[in-house]
């Protein structure tokens, strides 16, 4: 105990100041790092994700300017105007078992097999008049040859309003191209009227 003592003695209040902060940053390293870098992570992912379905939202109204500008109409240029643009070319509430029966015919055009398919939505509420989108979760569980999923996958990315939310793989026989898949798909279309 002595030899400790005499060690603290030796380093002072700065050695031992000094040890404390390293102490503090071996644990940030290893403690704190690992937790922000999920974080920063999952931020990414979600970034990715919402990128995604604001590219798809907004192709039809990409589309809608090239043709309007390729006919000599100006693109709105009022951000009212865009938004309507935009609102308009979502599908409504009327075609979502349409939009939900496209994912699983696209599935089934390529040969995959889904067991089952579990559903979850939510509103998302855009103004304090009732008008919102509604997204609708397709939680699947998807076995096939690899290839037919990836061309599943494209087709669903081509649906309006439609994006890839997550996505796992697993291949049990390393010999073969069969995959089980786990993979969440959201459906987005308006409810109520035009803003």
């Amino acid at each position: 105990m002595s030899k400790v003592l005499d060690g603290v003695a030796w380093l002072g209040l700065p050695g031992c100041l000094g040890l404390l902060l390293l102490g503090g940053v071996a644990w940030a390293e290893w403690h704190l790092l690992p937790a922000w870098h999920g974080e920063a992570e999952q931020a990414a992912e979600q970034t990715v994700a919402l990128r995604r379905k604001l590219h798809v939202l907004t192709e039809p109204t990409v589309a809608a300017a090239s043709a309007s500008a390729a006919s000599g109409v100006a693109p709105p240029s009022e951000p009212e105007a865009a938004w309507s643009l935009l609102w308009q070319a979502l599908p409504t509430e009327a075609q979502r078992a349409a939009l939900q029966n496209q994912v699983l015919q696209a599935a089934t055009r390529q040969g995959l097999e889904i067991d089952a398919v579990q559903y979850r939505g939510e509103r998302v509420p855009l103004s304090s008049d009732g008008d919102g989108l509604w997204r609708q979760r397709m939680v699947m569980p998807v076995q096939g040859p690899y290839p037919a999923v990836r061309r599943w996958l494209t087709e669903i990315e081509r649906l309006p309003s439609a994006g890839v939310d997550a996505l796992s793989l697993e291949r049990k026989d390393p010999g073969t191209d069969e995959v089980q898949a786990q993979v969440s798909v959201s459906l987005w279309w308006r409810q109520g009227r035009q803003p």
